[in-house]
């Protein structure tokens, strides 16, 4: 967020999240309309963006998919109409969350909004 207070962090097949301005961190579980776990398989998270409020968040992983989340990452669910797996490299977000734009990896640029 703008104020450093809510930061989200991905690492590898982890998506972390901080409510107190990375003092403690918490791994994400609640991945609707999948739930990941390692033991499911882990994604390849490459990138998250998020609003300056931090409510409206953004991941991407490679060979895979653009996931939302609308309560500052507590859940994500998976965005398909992208029109399937793509290997995802960078996401970036406009500070009100409405416009987002996300690079495929030697491939094009995607803007929502």
């Amino acid at each position: 967020s703008a104020d450093g207070v809510t930061q989200t962090a991905v690492e590898g097949s982890s998506i972390w999240t901080s409510a107190n301005s990375g003092v403690s961190w918490t791994k994400v579980t609640r991945f609707d309309p999948e739930r990941v776990t390692s033991a499911e398989g882990a994604k390849n998270w490459h990138s998250v963006a998020m609003s300056a409020k931090g409510v409206t968040q953004t991941a991407v992983e490679g060979d895979g998919y653009i996931w939302t989340s609308h309560d500052s990452g507590a859940s994500w669910t998976k965005v398909t109409s992208t029109g399937g797996a793509k290997n995802w490299y960078s996401v970036a977000m406009s500070a009100d969350g409405v416009t987002q734009t996300a690079v495929v990896s030697r491939g094009n640029v995607w803007i929502s909004g």
